[in-house]
């Protein structure tokens, strides 16, 4: 093994699996991608949470299609469904006309890009919201920090009523998407766990905002499928979105909310 491949290693492959099919073309990409955009879960668009997944699983081509998978995402479909993650408490924290920053983990790429901008917006300013609560160094201690894994309770007895009368409507689009796209066996319980855990969250960050309102929600990266979740909940609310772009753009680039042709 030379020094490159032990400094940096490649990214895990997922196991090769029978008829393994090949990665979407950009072209086929934009197509699923707008397709998934008509999902709705009440009247917001869940479907636009899919976006990263689908980068990642069907145009990278690092999606697991083993039946043994196919058959834990159902399993956990069903966990999910009967058992919604336990959320966390948000009640002492002061949101209330601050900026909500998001930091998906910490860091040194992402900690140089977003301490200043913490800096420049003021302790008194701000708050971030964190995938996983963690510290950050740098950042100070009276900035509040929020744990997005496990925002505030919301009302599970509405996410089911809705999600019921959403969840046949999904099914219909998703089995006439895999047919017509070739999609591997497997990817319809993939897309429909991605959206029941996309509406769930969609219903914890509208909770938190809805408690909370901050002036601004800014995000490092929407794409990913927590902070899509959460600028949807902020549209939802009217409250205002902003995101970064960093580093270069690729053909699968999305700013929110399809701001740009496609």
């Amino acid at each position: 093994m030379t020094f490159h491949e032990r400094r940096f290693p490649s990214a895990p492959v997922p196991p090769k699996v029978k008829n393994m099919p090949v990665p979407l073309t950009v072209s086929d990409f934009r197509r699923i991608e707008a397709e998934l955009a008509r999902l709705h879960y009440g009247d917001i668009p869940v479907g636009w949470t899919l976006s990263d997944q689908l980068v990642i699983d069907f145009f990278w081509g690092n999606g697991d299609w083993r039946r043994r998978t196919r058959w834990l995402n159902q399993a956990r479909k069903a966990r999910h469904r009967l058992f919604p993650r336990r959320a966390g408490e948000t009640a002492s924290l002061n949101l209330r006309g601050r900026a909500l920053v998001t930091w998906q983990l910490s860091t040194p790429r992402i900690d140089q890009m977003m301490l200043p901008i913490v800096e420049q917006l003021g302790q008194d300013h701000c708050a971030v919201i964190m995938g996983h609560k963690a510290d950050i160094p740098g950042l100070s201690q009276d900035i509040p920090v929020i744990d997005g894994g496990r925002g505030p309770k919301y009302r599970v007895a509405e996410w089911r009523r809705q999600y019921r009368m959403d969840r046949p409507g999904w099914a219909r689009e998703l089995k006439d998407l895999c047919l017509q796209h070739d999609l591997p066996s497997g990817a319809f319980e993939t897309l429909s766990l991605g959206l029941l855990g996309g509406s769930q969250r969609i219903e914890r960050f509208s909770q938190l905002l809805h408690e909370h309102r901050p002036s601004v929600v800014l995000t490092e990266y929407d794409r990913n499928h927590l902070w899509s979740c959460l600028v949807l909940a902020a549209r939802r609310l009217q409250i205002p979105t902003v995101t970064l772009v960093h580093g270069v753009i690729p053909p699968t680039a999305w700013v929110p909310h399809r701001l740009w042709p496609t």
